[in-house]
């Protein structure tokens, strides 16, 4: 049996040390671009060799399997991924690694861990912004650091008033949300995008993400009543399934991270 509260003592201590190694390295750590043209640092490795040290002992177990950005072209196929392994572990060791090779705080570190597409946790760290948010599956909270002790629990977003519905946002989301230029429906990179929508600052985020920028964001805002939804058709997802990505694991369709009565139409 997962032991939940076990893997998340130690999630927090693993995704502490990348982040203090990934802030004190901002701005000395080399950079190349990847075969698929994006932008990869010393410390997006480094930070992966961290956590598959740190939670080794995970990913050795025969139904657990680490999914991450920087062994993409070594994991197994999209369908086995799912169906011959109960656990999936998914790491984004740098979200944000423009930000983060330019010197900016809008950056990191993130994991979540599904079972059978389902969410049991997920965390976000961005260290500069002093922003720590994790979930169980159940509920989700906030703190500057993971091993802060100013922890409070998040509020769901019904509590929070938008009033501004994702459409009425932006009018051209529908024909080319990913380009959408409206500032409430995406920033920089993934993990702020996602930060802010939780937290009520922004109304949605459309986005085509892969796997691991999406997964940690997903856990958290479902227990706080975020939802993501196809765009055009409004169908949420309850369960990350292999059908939803490409080989690449790029998103097939256009998704929007934002409450049901946000997304509707007014």
């Amino acid at each position: 049996m997962f032991d939940k509260a076990r893997a998340l003592e130690e999630v927090f201590d693993v995704v502490r040390q990348a982040a203090d190694f990934a802030v004190i390295h901002q701005g000395k750590v080399k950079s190349h671009l990847k075969s698929d043209n994006t932008i990869v640092t010393e410390t997006d490795e480094k930070v992966t060799q961290m956590v598959k040290e740190g939670l080794a002992h995970w990913f050795e177990l025969p139904n657990h399997i680490l999914i991450d950005e920087e062994s993409e072209e070594d994991l197994p196929a999209k369908q086995d991924v799912f169906s011959k392994w109960k656990y999936q572990w998914i790491l984004d060791p740098i979200d944000g690694t423009v930000p983060y090779a330019s010197g900016l705080p809008f950056w990191g570190v993130q994991l979540a861990v599904l079972e059978e597409g389902k969410p049991v946790l997920g965390i976000i760290y961005m260290p500069l912004l002093n922003i720590c948010m994790w979930a169980d599956g159940e509920k989700a909270w906030i703190a500057s650091a993971p091993d802060s002790d100013d922890k409070k629990q998040l509020q769901s977003l019904d509590s929070i008033c938008i009033n501004t519905d994702v459409f009425g946002a932006a009018s051209s989301l529908l024909k080319d949300p990913v380009k959408s230029s409206s500032k409430q429906l995406k920033v920089l990179a993934a993990v702020a995008s996602f930060v802010w929508v939780i937290q009520g600052k922004l109304v949605a985020y459309a986005f085509t993400n892969k796997i691991w920028d999406l997964a940690p964001g997903w856990v958290i805002g479902k227990c706080v009543g975020l939802d993501m939804r196809a765009v055009a058709n409004g169908e949420k997802v309850d369960v990350i399934i292999h059908e939803m990505f490409d080989d690449k694991w790029i998103m097939k369709r256009t998704h929007v991270a934002s409450t049901k009565k946000n997304f509707e139409k007014n």
